[in-house]
């Protein structure tokens, strides 16, 4: 059994209980719990009520061998128990979505990242932004929500990361700048989305298509003709909400 958010006269918890677990959006603790089953694993992290909305984080893979999907599951708070089980009906139905049997649909679930051989994947608009942890940062917490942020950016010409646009690295002029605030969206919202929860000076590598790089597509020069856009980031400086 784990821990389950918001206190309440009586608060609950999530019951898990071989390959099935359940909790009750109207009284269930921030916590979080999960299961393994024969084919995968599930986990799923409570965070809260708003405005007559459950809100959690649902983690599910399947013979992923390490790749997992994250969606933000958002239910009414009145709608009854939440159930995800591993041994339900075996059939393809709006309530198997994601293989097993969750009482909420794809519908109701918003990607929040997807995880595959390193890259996290994110989505941005339309499309996709991904991100590659290349070396960590300081210990220090995570970036969040209302921080402001500068990155620098080296851009390369190909995605295994093996030829920048200049031979002087960090110091080119082409080494850009970006300042940003995260959740704020606006032209650099991919910026945001690709940084989540960096430490100070880690560095990532970074793929987003051109049609969703904003000022990003003049960084050149060399790569205007790409459809994508390889650089490598690095968080050089926080001022915290």
């Amino acid at each position: 059994m784990g821990a389950c958010a918001e206190p309440s006269d009586q608060p609950t918890k999530i019951i898990v209980e071989g390959t099935k677990m359940s909790f009750d959006p109207k009284t269930c603790e921030k916590g979080e719990a999960g299961f393994p089953w024969g084919q995968g694993s599930v986990h799923v992290k409570i965070l809260g009520r708003e405005e007559g909305v459950f809100s959690f984080d649902y983690r599910w893979e399947v013979e992923g061998a390490g790749n997992y999907s994250v969606h933000r599951i958002r239910v009414p708070v009145d709608s009854g128990p939440v159930v995800i089980e591993a041994t339900g009906p075996d059939e393809e139905s709006e309530n198997h979505w994601s293989y097993i049997f969750t009482s909420f649909t794809a519908e109701q679930a918003h990607l929040v990242r997807h995880m595959s051989f390193g890259w996290f994947k994110r989505p941005v608009g339309e499309g996709f932004a991904s991100y590659y942890k290349f070396r960590t940062g300081d210990k220090a917490p995570p970036i969040g929500p209302g921080d402001k942020i500068t990155l620098r950016f080296l851009v390369f010409l190909d995605g295994a990361f093996n030829k920048p646009t200049v031979p002087s690295g960090w110091q080119s002029e082409w080494s850009r700048k970006v300042v940003t605030e995260i959740g704020k969206g606006g032209d650099w919202n991919w910026v945001q989305a690709v940084a989540e929860e960096m430490t100070p000076y880690e560095i990532r590598h970074v793929r987003v298509p051109v049609e969703l790089a904003g000022p990003a597509k003049d960084w050149g020069p060399g790569f205007e003709e790409k459809e994508t856009l390889y650089a490598e980031m690095q968080l050089i400086d926080v001022v915290r909400e």
